[in-house]
């Protein structure tokens, strides 16, 4: 399977330095039928392909942010949620006792 290689870093802690090195996974690979490389050609791609990998960035925040629908303004936006709450409290309250009408 997979086996450990020495990346050629130190690991550090705190002041001591430790005379052991930081270990990554090798690639495992398994021969496809049709493939024409060997298990080596395939790894030593793959560790080619490591080496030259960027880590991702995150993509860049929007420029920005889209305007929400016309709400209105705040007091009407206040008494649309307080509309809604009491709507599902009605609602609670109904299955509630549908429930304990059953």
């Amino acid at each position: 399977m997979s086996e450990p290689i020495q990346t050629g870093h130190k690991v550090f802690l705190g002041n001591n330095k430790m005379n052991m090195e930081m270990l990554t996974v090798k690639p495992y690979y398994v021969a496809t039928p049709g493939s024409d490389l060997t298990q080596e050609e395939m790894e030593a791609e793959a560790m080619e392909a490591m080496k030259g990998k960027k880590p991702q960035q995150a993509p860049p925040p929007p420029a920005a942010e889209e305007p929400a629908m016309e709400a209105g303004s705040p007091e009407d936006i206040a008494a649309r949620i307080a509309g809604d709450r009491t709507k599902n409290q009605a609602d609670i309250l109904e299955l509630a006792k549908n429930q304990v009408g059953d």
